[in-house]
């Protein structure tokens, strides 16, 4: 059985000895220098380089600039744009807010006014109902001291109770306080009974008060009444 052959491997001309590579290099010279034989028909030509045009060169270089990065100027342009649009924005937004805002501040503050003059308001009729029954009481009491010096004072009011709803021969009935029906009796000059009108005591009458009564109307003549009447326009 005979033995496989080894493979032999072509080494590189680099591994090769130094004698070696030398005559390897020689004869690659002779080879390249030897004239080149061409088919027939097919002529040589020397080779040129060819003619560069420097419009050539900036045309076929590809177009970089579109991405190229930004200069400074450009990116402070963006920055004062986006700036100028976002600071717009914030405004047009804070506007709108503080509108809303400020209407419902004056909503509330209308409403706390309100509140604050209707009191007011109520406090100035409770005070005007104050002051005119303060008026009243002080009238009266003065009416009532002047009635125990000038009794003819009763006698006066007597007269207009009975004319304002009676005429001469209407049958009427003055009522007074007991005390100022005796009073009347003891110390008016003129007697005011007569055939057709008497007086009559009523203790639900104060000293002052007179009350007329005949078949067809009544005249209140209560000292009260008569003050009120007197007071209450200076209080309009």
């Amino acid at each position: 059985m005979s033995r496989p052959r080894r493979r032999r491997y072509l080494k590189s001309p680099v591994a090769w000895p130094t004698r070696a590579r030398s005559c390897w290099v020689a004869v690659v010279a002779m080879t390249l220098s030897e004239p080149v034989e061409l088919p027939e028909g097919v002529q040589a030509a020397r080779w040129q380089a060819p003619t560069v045009v420097p419009n050539q060169i900036h045309a076929t270089q590809p177009a970089g600039n579109e991405d190229a990065p930004p200069t400074i100027e450009e990116l402070d342009k963006i920055e004062e744009a986006a700036y100028q649009d976002g600071y717009q924005r914030g405004y047009d937004a804070g506007f709108a807010q503080g509108s809303a805002d400020a209407k419902e501040r004056v909503g509330r503050l209308k409403d706390i006014f309100h509140t604050l003059v209707q009191p007011l308001a109520d406090l100035d009729s409770e005070v005007e109902q104050t002051l005119l029954q303060i008026a009243s009481a002080v009238a009266s009491r003065v009416i009532r001291s002047e009635l125990q010096t000038q009794p003819e004072i009763i006698g006066n009011m007597i007269h207009e109770a009975v004319e304002s709803v009676a005429g001469p021969q209407t049958t009427v009935t003055v009522y007074l306080n007991p005390d100022d029906a005796v009073f009347v009796r003891e110390h008016m000059d003129q007697p005011i009974e007569g055939p057709h009108w008497k007086i009559m005591p009523d203790d639900g009458l104060e000293p002052g008060d007179c009350r007329v009564d005949t078949p067809d109307a009544r005249a209140d003549a209560r000292l009260e009444s008569r003050v009120q009447r007197l007071v209450a326009p200076a209080f309009r």
